[in-house]
């Protein structure tokens, strides 16, 4: 996404809480996901469009272990996304956008 704006980083991090450290005393600037809460040592911007996606992939030792959570975590990561305000803006300009589009809306909750 940075390169494909003409930003070419002289580093790439990918642990999100490093990178939201490392922001926070000024050595970088980081993507953010829109569920992350604020943080008063961080400034936010949204980027236009919607250039990141995130896919969340669950691990465990066997399926049956993952079967057996998977309601229960995915309800958990919805209540937690639906407190964070960038995740709700996120959704306000989208719904914006897709009723301009004509376009599905996203999903939240």
């Amino acid at each position: 996404m940075l390169r494909a704006a003409g930003l070419e980083p002289g580093l790439l991090h990918g642990d999100y809480l490093t990178a939201y450290s490392l922001a926070a005393t000024g050595e970088v600037v980081t993507v953010r996901q829109p569920t992350a809460h604020p943080r008063p040592d961080l400034a936010m911007r949204p980027l236009e469009g919607d250039p990141i996606g995130v896919r969340l992939l669950l691990a465990a030792r066997c399926e049956g272990e993952l079967d057996r959570a998977y309601a229960e975590l995915e309800a958990a990561y919805w209540d937690v996304a639906g407190q964070a305000p960038a995740y709700q803006e996120w959704l306000a300009r989208a719904a914006r956008s897709a009723a301009d589009d004509d376009e599905p809306r996203p999903r939240g909750r």
